[in-house]
């Protein structure tokens, strides 16, 4: 028998707190507030099991979880989730996601996304990218029958321009910083002629991102007595997995709480010197790092991330380019063929568990979140 698994939600403003119903066009509030997720309806709990949906797996064996329906997102998945945890070393294991359609975790988010801007008949999406963002909305929307225009930055490398207009989209070239090019998409978007896709503004993207961490509970038999190393940029695999670990603590199926460890770059960690130095958001910088993936001067949900991982009692550190660039050798040697972005999970978990910051478990797990295109 098929069963329903639609759910009844709202777009919560983090600012005032107005409520808008499933399908509001727009991506902020009226005040300017970013959106967020609530009324979620979870089901029920049945012997201590997390529910699923058998019929699918990777991302879509969590739709009772997640605020979409069966219907579009059976005709557009392709399989993304559902990656394997190799052991890398005593004690740490890689969470392999650049084992996805487009190579790059982001698939997560953009499968939940982009079934969403199917569900209300969405035609036409504009989003901002770095690049896999980019890659993955493209995909998605190619399998919906949505035109997307997704806006980069003229240095974004040439292999992932052509994969992206290779799955039907336009692709926009803006002159100047990750900022630059996410602001031309938010000035078009504001025109309310294209639906913004965006994986930072639209907090459907980071539901997708809750998957990662659903899936780590299911490998580990339900005990997350563990670390768990995540790349932080944007911040959207930080914020699905906090709101993953929240929805089995209501569902009272966390006996305890994962250590969160968020990594950014020496070079660019705006979170990490407001959180450690007291510098406000605003005042961040980017002085260049190889990590270009996280490469985020100003964070739209940096308030957001710091209250999550204050919430959680999660941790954050910054590595060095010499230490990104190292441990990407080293992850190359033993055999993983990441992008630099991804490396900085494995420089954080070394600098993490040499230091004298005190670790909670003795076990950990680290994102590899992009293979090279």
């Amino acid at each position: 028998m098929l069963i329903n698994f639609q759910m009844r939600f709202n777009f919560i403003c983090n600012s005032c707190g107005h409520l808008y119903n499933p399908g509001f066009p727009g991506f902020v509030c009226k005040c300017g507030g970013l959106l967020g997720i609530t009324n979620l309806s979870l089901p029920s709990v049945s012997n201590n099991t997390l529910p699923v949906d058998k019929r699918f797996r990777g991302v879509g064996r969590y739709l009772p979880l997640l605020p979409i329906s069966e219907a579009p997102f059976s005709s557009i998945t392709m399989g993304e989730g559902d990656t394997p945890l190799i052991e890398v070393e005593r004690g740490l294991m890689a969470k392999l996601d650049y084992m996805m359609p487009t190579l790059s975790f982001k698939d997560r988010g953009a499968a939940v996304l982009i079934s969403y801007a199917k569900e209300y008949n969405i035609k036409q999406i504009i989003q901002d990218s770095s690049g896999n963002a980019g890659c993955s909305v493209a995909a998605y929307s190619a399998r919906a029958g949505i035109d997307a225009r997704i806006i980069l930055g003229s240095s974004t490398p040439k292999k992932k321009i052509d994969i992206i207009t290779r799955y039907g989209a336009k692709v926009e070239a803006i002159e100047g910083s990750r900022e630059d090019v996410a602001a031309a998409a938010f000035t078009r978007a504001a025109k309310n002629e294209e639906f913004y896709a965006s994986h930072v503004y639209n907090p459907l993207f980071a539901q997708g991102m809750k998957s990662y961490l659903y899936e780590i509970f299911e490998q580990l038999n339900g005990v997350l007595n563990i670390n768990i190393f995540l790349p932080l940029g944007n911040g959207t695999i930080v914020i699905g997995t906090c709101l993953a670990i929240k929805e089995l603590m209501v569902m009272g199926l966390l006996r305890r709480i994962p250590q969160i460890v968020a990594i950014q770059a020496d070079n660019c960690a705006p979170i990490y010197n407001a959180v450690r130095k007291g510098v406000e958001l605003t005042a961040s910088y980017n002085h260049g790092t190889a990590a270009d993936g996280i490469a985020i001067v100003n964070p739209a949900r940096g308030p957001e991330i710091i209250g999550l991982l204050e919430e959680l009692n999660g941790d954050i550190i910054s590595v060095t380019e010499d230490e990104i660039l190292k441990a990407h050798n080293t992850l190359s040697r033993k055999g993983f063929n990441v992008e630099v972005t991804s490396a900085v999970n494995y420089a954080g978990y070394k600098k993490y568990i040499n230091s004298s910051t005190s670790r909670q478990f003795s076990k950990s797990i680290i994102t590899l979140c992009g293979s090279t295109k």
